[in-house]
């Protein structure tokens, strides 16, 4: 590693220890906890008739290496759930634009896009 990698560790230890709740991540019968740190995104589109359409986005961060379903490290799918603190997610693809982005240098962190699900 060098310095940078280091000073990356570093920040995403920190995300975790004070900006991150538990969260189950599941995907059909299999789940994991993982940390997650919660953000927010406002999304904008426009439809075929020119009206444009704001929707607000709940986006988790969650470390790539924590995403871990069985034997594997995975990408977070369309479908997925996440449960945090009592309410349910459901990882959504943002107007083909997929189900998550990275957050910090690519391969560290999913910022993964959601909608409430819970009734």
């Amino acid at each position: 590693m060098n310095l940078l990698d280091d000073g990356m560790s570093m920040l995403d230890a920190a995300r975790k220890a004070s900006l991150s709740s538990d969260a189950v991540y599941s995907r059909g019968g299999t789940s994991v906890t993982v940390p997650a740190s919660r953000g927010n995104y406002q999304y904008e589109a426009a439809t075929e008739g020119g009206a444009v359409v704001t929707a607000h986005v709940h986006d988790f961060i969650v470390s790539k290496a924590d995403l871990l379903l069985g034997d594997a490290v995975v990408e977070p799918m369309i479908e997925d759930r996440l449960t945090i603190q009592g309410k349910t997610y459901e990882v959504l693809d943002l107007a083909g634009g997929g189900a998550w982005r990275w957050h910090g240098p690519p391969g560290t962190a999913y910022r993964i896009h959601t909608k409430e699900i819970t009734p």
